[in-house]
């Protein structure tokens, strides 16, 4: 394997891929320690292929895997990133990028409050059989904030109060289905969500998913009465 350590300066990535096509990344270790920093980061750029990567992010509001909004039709696939970011505004995964398919990574944040794991601000990406760990109070495993995406066979274990699963925040039309929800915390001075709508999330479908909650809400919408979501079958 390759072993990158980008610890100068700030801002930039450990490795930056842009304006290309066709490549692929696979079976490198990357440590960023400095503040802003991307283990790997698409710019403009398609049909790119994250394959048996390891992440470490430590440096505040570092993010492990970034894609911009002209960034597209791309694969990341059995990827390991852990993020131990002191800063909230830190994320496993920064996803403003379009048609790019999510499947077997693991994604784990360990500290600060407040933290996202996946925070997906670009529409038509698809997440399948990922596992995402959230340890820190308040943090959010998949934030989604634009239309139209699919959440396909997750994995979600969060282990503080105020913990949400998915957060909806005017995303719409988006298919969450078959996912499993755990949430551990017995605190209950705290809100802790499995699932969480608000704003003007809308239109989106919500099909088989496994929730178990041990305080508070395993669905929450806080939506207006003029937004209309799904809930299909067995959300249990």
């Amino acid at each position: 394997y390759t072993k990158i350590n980008h610890s100068l300066g700030t801002g930039g990535a450990g490795i930056n891929i842009t304006n290309v096509q066709n490549v692929t990344i696979k079976n490198c270790v990357i440590e960023d320690s400095r503040f802003g920093l991307y283990g790997i980061y698409l710019i403009n750029s398609s049909g790119v292929e994250l394959r048996n990567n390891t992440i470490y992010s430590v440096g505040g509001s570092s993010v492990g895997i970034g894609a911009d909004a002209s960034s597209n039709h791309s694969r990341i696939i059995k990827n390991n990133v852990t993020s131990y970011s002191i800063a909230s505004f830190a994320y496993n995964v920064e996803l403003a990028g379009r048609w790019i398919n999510f499947t077997n990574n693991s994604f784990t944040r360990i500290v600060t409050d407040g933290a996202y794991g996946v925070w997906v601000s670009g529409p038509f990406n698809r997440f399948e059989r990922n596992y995402f760990e959230m340890n820190p109070r308040g943090a959010i495993a998949l934030y989604i904030t634009d239309n139209n995406n699919t959440f396909i066979n997750n994995s979600i274990l969060g282990n503080s109060s105020q913990t949400s699963g998915f957060r909806l925040d005017g995303g719409n039309n988006s298919l969450i289905e078959n996912n499993s929800i755990i949430m551990t915390s017995t605190e209950t001075e705290f809100t802790t969500r499995g699932i969480y709508l608000l704003n003007n999330a809308n239109g989106n479908m919500f099909k088989n998913n496994y929730i178990i909650v041990n305080k508070s809400y395993e669905i929450l919408d806080e939506t207006t009465d003029d937004h209309i979501n799904y809930l299909i079958y067995e959300n249990s």
